[in-house]
């Protein structure tokens, strides 16, 4: 296996890692078993911010993927404190990161299907595919990071128009 990047490296480790943990979790003692449940946490956080500061992206889409990826991060440091208020604390704020990711997934499909309605009623009607975003440049769409290239105004394409008849 070639390795070709720092974010890779940390991607196979988390694999494998997680691997490891299934495999041994069944034989080792609680204590131990916490900081193997946090090794592959950490591992894929710490890929995922690499991954992300090596990408050319956008302040708000790369604000997000670090919040997804401090989860991790979080979730890791929370399964190695010993149980108090500090890791139940910390434990929170990993919560409030994933569901805030979920959140913004949420906000973002909603946001891409309007768009997609949209451009497919365009087509229907023989306007062509070359909606503007809902939200406008800058709202934090998916078509603000280029992740919607298919909804591009200088590419415009009927590949995600479905048929509602």
């Amino acid at each position: 296996m070639k390795i070709r990047s720092l974010a890779e490296l940390f991607a196979t480790t988390a694999v494998l890692s997680s691997c490891a943990l299934v495999i041994a979790g069944v034989v080792t003692s609680r204590s131990i078993h916490s900081y193997l449940s946090a090794m592959p946490l950490l591992f894929a956080g710490c890929g995922y911010a690499v991954l992300q500061r090596q990408l050319s992206l956008d302040r708000t889409i790369l604000l997000r993927r670090l919040v997804l990826a401090a989860a991790f991060v979080g979730w890791a440091a929370a399964d190695m404190l010993p149980e108090g208020r500090m890791a139940t604390f910390l434990g929170d704020l990993v919560i409030f990161a994933f569901v805030l990711d979920v959140f913004w997934m949420i906000r973002d499909q909603i946001n891409a299907r309007v768009v997609s309605d949209h451009t497919a009623d365009l087509a229907r009607r023989g306007g062509g595919g070359n909606a503007p975003a809902a939200g406008g440049p800058g709202s934090g769409s998916l078509k603000d990071s280029g992740e919607l290239s298919s909804l591009s105004d200088n590419q415009p394409s009927n590949a995600h128009v479905r048929d509602r008849d």
